[in-house]
This record gives structure tokens, sequence and C-alpha cells, in this order.
């Protein structure tokens, strides 16, 4: 019997993926379509398996065929099959009680997920997927660092595969403002208002980069021991980076040295950096000041009447950014 996983239940599982548990690679991927028939049956036991293995929870989501008994249960919600899936739409996780378990691919999740969440939530979700961390309540600080499970030029590819797939255009469209290397959610927020439109809710800024290499200067090397260092937002033809002071990670004494040692390395190597803190985000006010005088330090022209214009747009966005960083780490994903 085939378990074919989709989303929501995938989605769940590729924003908390850890490789030592599972070990995909490329090589994992399906490079075929899921068969036309398939043995399929919905097994309380398997799915209840299933959901404790992959830590996805119940319902467990499946794309079954199209003649199949599709009656409601607490522990399986069932998908029609679409009429086709680009390849490398699934990956193999493996077989458990003599099942083959296949999960929807990030990228088809991403597709998915274009059919289910509003533009925001969208884009939002593409962000999470192609970031570097995951939660973890085991961790230290409840967060750790991961290799990205796909990114915006992945998505892409498949996108451009998947020219008869409902919610296509929509993904398409969201892609435009998503950015690769987020590291914790209100990184993904400060990114995604800097990109997205002003008729959307965003503050429409150049194009940065996350979580980047910063370049230092002989002076600056000196400064920090020769180590690499890190931005969190960018705009590096600008030389201006945007950083997040989070309440947890500024918190000691050392911490605090380094993170000054740190500004001034990066000042002597030409770049200004503006820093944000928790209470920067949770006022919308304080955001557009904020992102007012990245625009000035950018050369781009005011937009104070765009801003006043599309401020509901934005306090609805605002919301649901909190809405989304305050609660459960799957709450967003029942939308």
């Amino acid at each position: 019997m085939i378990i074919p996983i989709v989303f929501p239940s995938a989605a769940i599982f590729w924003l908390h993926y850890q490789p030592a548990f599972f070990s995909i690679q490329n090589g994992n991927y399906l490079s075929a379509n899921l068969p036309e028939i398939y043995d399929f049956c919905i097994d309380r036991k398997n799915m209840e398996s299933v959901s404790m293995a992959l830590g996805i929870g119940l319902p467990v989501s499946v794309m079954c065929p199209k003649d199949i008994d599709r009656r409601k249960n607490r522990w399986c919600k069932t998908v029609v099959r679409p009429g086709s899936t680009p390849e490398n739409s699934f990956a193999l996780l493996g077989t458990m009680h003599g099942d083959q378990v296949i999960i929807a691919s990030p990228e088809l999740c991403f597709l998915q997920a274009a059919q289910a969440f509003d533009f925001h939530r969208l884009v939002i979700f593409g962000t999470e997927l192609c970031g570097i961390y995951l939660y973890d309540s085991s961790a230290e600080y409840e967060q750790r660092s991961r290799e990205p499970v796909t990114n915006v030029k992945k998505i892409r590819h498949f996108l451009e595969k998947a020219r008869d797939c409902r919610g296509r255009r929509r993904a398409l469209r969201a892609l435009q403002y998503i950015l690769d290397r987020s590291n914790s959610r209100v990184e993904t927020m400060l990114a995604v208002l800097s990109m997205l439109r002003m008729s959307d809710g965003g503050y429409r800024l150049k194009l940065p980069v996350m979580n980047f290499l910063i370049p230092f200067s002989k002076e600056g090397e000196c400064l920090m021991d020769g180590h690499a260092c890190y931005g969190d937002l960018g705009w590096l033809p600008d030389k201006l980076i945007l950083e997040y002071d989070s309440d947890i990670s500024h918190l000691s004494s050392s911490q605090h040295a380094k993170d000054k040692r740190r500004d001034s390395a990066i000042a002597v190597s030409g770049y200004r950096v503006i820093h944000v803190t928790k209470q920067d985000v949770s006022s919308r006010k304080k955001l557009d000041e904020l992102f007012t005088m990245l625009r000035k330090l950018l050369g781009m022209r005011n937009a104070d009447k765009k801003l006043a214009k599309y401020e509901k747009k934005r306090t609805e966005l605002i919301r649901i950014f909190h809405e989304f960083r305050c609660s459960d780490k799957n709450t967003f994903l029942k939308y």
C-alpha cells in the first residue's frame, strides 16, 4: 500500500524537518509521477503510527485515488489526487508496517498551499520553507539551525513544470516576495514587509538579502580577530544592514560586548547598521518610522502619501504577523 502524505501535514513535516532523523536527498525523490491507480486503504493504526513517527499530528492529510471511499474520520483527511503533478513531487520516507510512505516535496507543498492560503500567508509560508532554522522545544532557545529544505530557485523551477496545476499563478506571484535563508520568524516578518508592494501592506524597498556574509575591511578583520560575520537583512550595494536584537540572544554582558565589537567592525568596513528591537516590531507606528528611515537611507523617494493610503492594509498584515509569531508553531497552517 502507498501512503502519499500531502499538504498541510507535509508542510508541518518540512517546517520541522531535521536531517538527523530523516535522510532525504535528491536521489530519494520519486522521478515518476504517482500512478493513476495505486493500493490505498485508510487504516487507523497505520495513520496513527505515521503521525507519531513524523510528528505531524492527526488527522494525516493523504492523497487518494478518485474512486475511493472518502468518509470523514479523526485520523485521516483524504485529498483527491489532481490531474497531474510534475516530476520530483514526492519524496520517499520509507516503509512502515509494510506500507510505502511518501511525502509531498517542499515545492509541491508550496503549490498546494497556494490553493489554501491567502496571499500574505502564502508568502510567509514560502519564506519559512526556505529558512535556515526550525523550532525545537528541546533546544536551548527552542530554535535550531538547519540546512534549508528548498529555495526560491528550486520552487521556481518546479512551478515552471507545473503548468497545468491549480494555484500556479498565485504561487508565482507570491514567489516574487520570498527570500532564502530567514533565520527567525521576526526576520521573516521584516523581510516580507520590506519587499511587498504598499498596496499589499508592505513598504516596497529595494531587494535585500538575508543572513549573508559581510565582507570586512582589514581593520574590521582585526577587530573580529579574522572571524566571519553574518548580517540579518541587508542591502549590500547601499552598504546598509538591518539587525534584529532578540530578547534571548542579547541578554548577557559578554554578548553585549561582542555585539559592540561586531558593530565597530562593520562600521569601519563602511556599512551602516540599524538595530531593531522587540518593541519596534510590536508597533505599526514604529515600523512605519523604521521603514521610512530605511527608504531615505536607500536613496528612495518619500512615500508618506502612499503609506497613509494603505495604512489599513499594513495594519492587517502586521496583525497577521503577530498572530503568526505569538501562537502555536502550527497555528497558521489551520487557515
